[in-house]
């Protein structure tokens, strides 16, 4: 468990056994009393950790964003790629307004914006091209109290079922307000209580860069949090994340970046070069800080740890 608690990166190829492998690993942190959240991407671990987990479903939760206004632009920056003029226009709309508790007021407060300079009509419209898709996610909100935090109780599985939601930016958006929900929660919690996140397709979560997920690694982990990263693509990740990973489970993988990228990240042996394209599903290698080299070995999925 103390190699765990310095994050986890699981990668693997489509139908490498990423996901059962996730899952095994959540009901094993499960059984030994500490908490898991699971992002769910696409809606698969709810069937898989069945009785043992609470799926919950924008709808049934609300998800609030940070009503700091530089949190709030930092992170609408990065969700929806904002350029320099958008972010300026977006944060000066901000400090000037009060309140506001919806992407929809949000919204109407940029349509409602005067402008002058041309620079300033161009940015506005492409602004809210971008921000008009998430008017439509009633369940995200801004700043207001989440019982997310509550709903979590020790020794359970929380799956947020997110498959519902058709548009990707509003599942990163959700992503990234679940992380901040979840980090915001922690730092008004003195106990040594850890919890465990797991993220689907974090590569999807990105955005435009790293940046943000790098700086959310770092926070959480001081507020007792530990991230379960999950990507088909670690080259889009980048070799600082994967390499701050404590535990890297390698299912396999094709893409001749991605294999340099993890291979390297494992010390460059010729012998992993070989190994990662003809891992079987539910084989891997396993890699972290004690290990003196990587082990190759079968994951058990859920239904089999129970018996």
């Amino acid at each position: 468990m103390r190699e765990l608690e310095k994050h986890v990166l699981i990668v693997g190829a489509t139908g490498s056994g990423k996901t059962t492998t996730a899952a095994s690993l959540a009901l094993k942190i499960a059984l030994k009393g500490y908490r898991v959240i699971i992002l769910d991407w696409y809606g698969e671990y709810g069937a898989l950790l069945r009785r043992y987990a609470v799926t919950l479903r924008p709808g049934n939760i609300t998800i609030s964003l940070p009503n700091d206004i530089d949190d709030l632009v930092s992170i609408l920056e990065e969700v929806l790629q904002l350029t320099p003029p958008q972010t300026y226009i977006l944060q000066r709309i901000l400090e000037e307004s009060v309140n506001v508790t919806s992407l929809k007021e949000l919204l109407a407060l940029v349509e409602s914006s005067e402008t002058e300079a041309r620079w300033v009509v161009e940015s506005k419209y492409a602004l809210l091209r971008k921000l008009r898709p998430l008017a439509s996610a009633s369940f995200i909100n801004i700043g207001s109290s989440n019982t997310i935090n509550q709903l979590i109780k020790k020794g359970k599985i929380i799956v947020v079922d997110l498959s519902s939601l058709r548009s990707t930016i509003i599942k990163r958006l959700s992503v990234i307000a679940l992380l901040k929900v979840v980090e915001y929660g922690r730092s008004l919690i003195s106990n040594d209580d850890r919890v465990y996140v797991i993220v689907e397709e974090v590569h999807n979560v990105l955005g435009v860069g790293a940046s943000l997920l790098e700086r959310m690694i770092s926070e959480v982990r001081k507020l007792g949090v530990s991230l379960i990263l999950i990507t088909q693509s670690p080259s889009v990740l980048g070799y600082r994340i994967v390499t701050n990973a404590n535990v890297r489970i390698v299912h396999s993988l094709k893409f001749k970046d991605d294999i340099m990228l993890i291979c390297k990240s494992l010390g460059g042996n010729d012998e992993c070069y070989n190994i990662l394209p003809r891992l079987r599903t539910g084989e891997a290698l396993i890699d972290y800080s004690s290990l003196p080299t990587p082990l190759r070995v079968r994951i058990l999925p859920p239904k089999d740890i129970l018996q």
